[in-house]
């Protein structure tokens, strides 16, 4: 924690000779008090490349965003590091999977197909036999309807028999008893 983040800082002589050109024959147009400018220059650039990050931090402030602005300079904030180079991606794999995800898909597809055919059929067939259910249930309740009418036609026959024969007894007896009194 108690480490200090000195970096040995070059001295002004060394920062000139960092930022100047290599010596050149000077130009026609230009002024000869340019060389005596040209530190001062490369003094306030390095300045405002020093300063640029903590005015970044601190413009916040101008919004009215204080604690966005605080928290903006006490946090640290890495250094730009070159972006790496784009790393090439293999895409084959990726897209032979999706050949094979699409290829298995038609085939469900197929599959689907097949059976929504097939249950259309087992469905039809079902139609098929609850029509001919219903036509059953109507033949053996009209086939009902017949046996009790002829239930109700034989309880009839039965009765009219049965009083033919009681009243050829009656006529019987009837004529037992009248000859047996006209003959002694």
């Amino acid at each position: 924690m108690g480490a200090s983040r000195r970096v040995a800082r070059p001295t002004t002589e060394e920062e000139i000779k960092q930022f100047q050109a290599p010596e050149t024959e000077p130009l026609p147009e230009s002024r000869p008090d340019s060389e005596a400018e040209s530190p001062n220059v490369q003094r306030a650039a390095s300045f405002l490349r020093t300063v640029i990050p903590f005015v970044q931090r601190l413009l916040p402030l101008l919004d009215g965003n204080i604690g966005s602005a605080v928290s903006n300079l006490l946090a640290p904030h890495p250094h730009a590091q070159p972006s790496p180079a784009p790393v090439k991606v293999d895409l084959v794999p990726l897209e032979d999977g999706l050949a094979e995800l699409r290829s298995q898909q038609h085939g469900l597809r197929l599959q689907v197909t097949e059976q929504n055919t097939s249950l259309k059929r087992v469905e039809d067939q079902l139609e098929l036999v609850r029509e001919a259910t219903d036509r059953n249930t109507l033949e053996q309740q009209e086939l009902l309807e017949d046996m009790k009418a002829f239930e109700t036609r034989m309880k009839f026959v039965a009765f009219l028999v049965l009083a033919l024969v009681a009243g050829g007894f009656l006529l019987t007896l009837a004529i037992f008893l009248h000859l047996r009194k006209v003959l002694p």
